[in-house]
């Protein structure tokens, strides 16, 4: 793809649920994050709309203690990114 850096590329996900859609972009590094990942990303933001903040961050806040807990690496966005789409999936 055009302008971007060697070994990235953009995956772009749409996601419609007849009312509404999102459209999520993530930067692909050397093919570590898959499409099914952008997906199942774009899916759980679109079900948080109009979500209680407050439930939000208390669900996030507990994810983040379970994957601190299990050694993800709080520098690796991509096994953060992974660990709270399996978390929300698992709902």
């Amino acid at each position: 793809m055009g302008g971007e850096a060697k070994g990235k590329r953009a995956a772009m996900a749409t996601v419609a649920d007849g009312r509404s859609a999102v459209t999520a972009r993530v930067e692909v590094v050397s093919g570590r994050v898959g499409l099914a990942e952008v997906i199942d990303l774009a899916v759980a933001v679109e079900r948080d709309r109009g979500g209680q903040p407050g439930e939000l961050a208390a669900r996030d806040a507990a994810i983040g203690a379970r994957l601190r807990e299990s050694g993800v690496d709080a520098e690796d966005r991509r096994a953060l990114v992974a660990g709270w789409v399996a978390a929300v999936r698992e709902r």
